[in-house]
């Protein structure tokens, strides 16, 4: 018995891994798309900055509540690199 005690604790453990990694692979699931006009102007004061450069024909997003914006910006690199902010145009760091 406690060899199967063993073994279902250890299926358990990927599947927490699994859980933690779906809200940053779904973010926009609970994103509204926008477009610049929406955004608020502290936020477009901020995409001024040259690290934002392109951001002018970006995916722009907001949470449902409005605290959060998000702003999806194809590099040079043409890799895609997201930038959040609060509604004061404040950048919000991933943790």
């Amino acid at each position: 018995m406690s060899a199967f005690a063993v073994d279902a604790q250890a299926q358990d453990g990927p599947k927490q891994d699994t859980t933690v990694l779906q809200p940053s692979q779904s973010f926009r699931d609970d994103m509204v798309k926008i477009t610049a006009d929406d955004l608020p102007a502290a936020v477009r004061s901020t995409l001024q900055g040259a690290q934002y450069e392109g951001w002018e024909s970006a995916n722009i997003y907001r949470n449902q509540t409005g605290e959060i914006y998000a702003v999806e910006i194809m590099g040079d690199d043409r890799q895609v690199k997201t930038y959040k902010f609060d509604p004061t145009g404040k950048p919000i760091r991933d943790e």
